[in-house]
């Protein structure tokens, strides 16, 4: 769920534009799909693992369908635009885990908190 509340506005739920099943792999079932020109791209972006890699592997088998934070920072932004939403009108809030491992620049809580602001 990604809710969206605005005041006089109805909540809205917004997860479904972050989804697009035309490029979600089943692993289990076409395991040669680990290796996409989008993963490729995220590995030369220095994103995420290369796609052969071990890490690669283990990651996608606990976490199938998992993306790198800058890309889902960049959809989240072109989704939220459509709606106006910008760092003027909205506050930012996030539910993940405090530890150092989220902290890193190019981790999501980071890259939403330099986009969006603090309050």
């Amino acid at each position: 769920m990604f809710e969206v509340r605005q005041e006089g506005q109805p909540t809205q739920d917004l997860m479904k534009h972050f989804v697009n099943p035309s490029i979600q792999q089943d692993l289990m079932r076409a395991p040669w799909a680990a290796v996409t020109a989008q993963r490729e791209v995220f590995a030369w972006l220095t994103w995420s693992p290369p796609a052969l890699s071990p890490v690669y592997r283990t990651m996608h088998k606990y976490f199938p369908g998992a993306l790198p934070g800058q890309a889902v920072h960049e959809r989240l932004v072109k989704v939220l635009d459509r709606y106006g939403f910008n760092n003027d009108n909205t506050i930012m809030g996030t539910s993940v885990c405090p530890d150092e491992i989220n902290n890193d620049p190019t981790d999501l809580p980071v890259l939403m908190q330099d986009y969006w602001g603090e309050v």
